[in-house]
C-alpha cells in the first residue's frame, strides 16, 4: 500500500500527526520544565539524525540532496533552539516549521512510497517532529511568542531564500544542468506544486513570484 496524496491513507496519516503532537503536549504538560526540555531535545536529535541519514544515503548525488529547504533548516536548528530558547530563533523556527507541514500535506514526491517502508517512516517521522516541536515549545510556554520578531523573521527568511536561489543558479550552471534536470531548492527557479503554479501564474518570474507568500507569512506570525 502506498502513501498516496489526499486519499484515505494520506488523510489518516495527517490526522495521526495531529494526534501524536497533541498527545505529546498533554504528556509533557504533566512533567517538570527540565523534563520537557530534555524530552524535546531528544526528539529533535531523532529528527536531525533522520535528516542526516537521508543525506548520507544519497551521498553519490549529494548536490541534489542538500538540506536547503526551510523544513531542513528548521530541523537542523531545533536542538540549538531548545537548549538556548532565545525568542528570536524560536519565533523564526515556528515559521520555518511550516516547511515540514507542507512536506506532509503536499507530498507528491513521496506519494508512491509504500507506507511502513523505512523511506516513508524516516520522512514521515522527521517532518512530524519538525512540524510539532516548535509548536510544542510555545504551547508548553518554554518560549514566549513575540510579534516584535516579525521584521527580523521576514528579513532573515528573504535572505536565506536569496542565498538558496544563488546556490541553485551556481550548481546548475557549474554542472551544465538545464532547468528541468537541475536543482530547484525552495522552488526559487520554478514552481513545483499546484499552489506555487497559481502564484507563478500571477507573477511569472522565477524567484520573485514567491514574494506573494509574504502576506501569508506575516499573518501567520501575527495571528498564529
Amino acid at each position: 500500500m502506498t502513501w498516496g496524496s489526499f486519499n484515505t491513507v494520506h488523510l489518516l496519516s495527517l490526522a495521526f500527526v495531529v494526534i501524536v503532537n497533541v498527545a505529546l503536549y498533554f504528556i509533557l504538560k504533566r512533567t517538570s520544565r527540565s523534563k520537557q526540555i530534555i524530552s524535546l531535545f531528544a526528539l529533535s536529535l531523532i529528527a536531525v539524525g533522520l535528516l542526516l541519514h537521508g543525506i548520507l544515503v544519497n551521498q553519490n548525488d549529494i548536490l541534489r540532496n542538500l538540506p536547503l529547504s526551510f523544513a531542513a533548516i528548521n530541523i537542523i536548528l531545533l536542538p540549538f533552539a531548545i537548549i538556548l530558547r532565545r525568542k528570536g530563533i524560536c519565533n523564526k523556527l515556528l515559521i520555518w516549521s511550516a516547511g515540514s507541514i507542507i512536506a506532509l500535506v503536499l507530498n507528491s514526491s513521496m506519494a508512491d512510497v509504500r507506507i511502513f517502508s523505512f523511506g516513508f517512516l524516516s520522512y514521515f517521522t522527521m517532518h512530524l517532529l519538525g512540524a510539532g516541536i516548535p509548536i510544542l515549545l510555545f504551547s508548553l510556554k518554554l518560549v514566549k511568542r513575540e510579534t516584535s520578531t516579525v521584521k527580523s523573521t521576514i528579513v532573515t527568511t528573504i535572505l536565506i531564500y536569496t542565498i538558496v536561489h544563488i546556490v541553485n543558479l551556481v550548481i546548475n550552471s557549474t554542472n551544465g544542468w538545464s532547468l528541468q534536470e537541475g536543482v530547484n531548492y525552495m522552488s526559487t527557479l520554478q514552481p513545483n506544486s499546484e499552489f506555487l503554479n497559481f502564484l507563478y501564474a500571477i507573477l511569472p518570474f522565477p524567484y520573485w513570484y514567491m514574494i506573494l507568500v509574504l502576506p501569508i507569512v506575516v499573518l501567520y506570525i501575527l495571528y498564529w
